[in-house]
């Protein structure tokens, strides 16, 4: 499943994903915008999540910080992605400190 920030430019980012991967399903979802708390981000995702894979699209500084609070438990900061980065974490349940940062893709000028 995808779950999309609301916006037009990560709306873009994962029609181009689906593109690819048409078994999944698309979720527009508030609280996925740059300003909006990790918290409340991740509640959001977790009412549309069914478990097994998710891929989520959205923006910075929020993506970096549910990044953070997943993989190290720290709300807020992180290490900031770069312009169209994906990365990859496996987590069993979704909460603070449970994902492991398993790749990183960073798209080649």
């Amino acid at each position: 499943m995808l779950a999309c920030s609301p916006l037009r430019r990560a709306r873009e980012t994962a029609a181009r994903i689906q593109q690819a991967l048409p078994q999944a399903s698309l979720r527009i979802v508030d609280h996925l915008t740059p300003g909006d708390d990790v918290r409340q981000a991740l509640a959001a995702i977790e009412t549309v999540s069914v478990g097994g894979t998710l891929i989520v699209v959205s923006h910075m500084p929020l993506i970096a910080g549910l990044a953070n609070w997943l993989s190290e438990g720290v709300s807020g900061g992180g290490q900031p992605f770069g312009l169209a980065e994906a990365r990859a974490y496996e987590l069993e349940l979704p909460g603070p400190g449970q994902a492991k940062l398993m790749k990183q893709f960073l798209p080649v000028a």
